[in-house]
């Protein structure tokens, strides 16, 4: 096994590339294996972050985007008696 040290300009090409390239591409144009790659990725605190896609709101009403019944929140009282004590009901309505 081989242990070669990062160069900078091997490093510049990581952090230039990253977003676009996989590490397969990368491990590929370095020369090295991808595990090394996904290493010193981490090593330099690279990361590629998912966006979650934004669904298209509609001009429908949400009854009619979710069909199930909206759930209703417990409805809390809280009591302070005389004596300092505390109790608290959840009743729902």
């Amino acid at each position: 096994m081989e242990n070669r040290l990062w160069s900078k300009t091997e490093k510049a090409l990581l952090r230039k590339h990253y977003l676009t390239m996989t590490v397969r591409a990368l491990a590929a144009e370095l020369g090295r294996s991808c595990a090394s790659v996904k290493y010193k990725l981490g090593q330099l605190r690279l990361k590629k972050y998912r966006v979650k896609p934004v669904p298209e709101i509609k001009s429908a009403t949400k009854a009619a985007v979710d069909p199930r019944p909206a759930r209703q929140r417990p409805h809390i009282t809280v009591v302070k008696h005389a004596a300092g004590t505390i109790t608290t009901h959840r009743m729902r309505g």
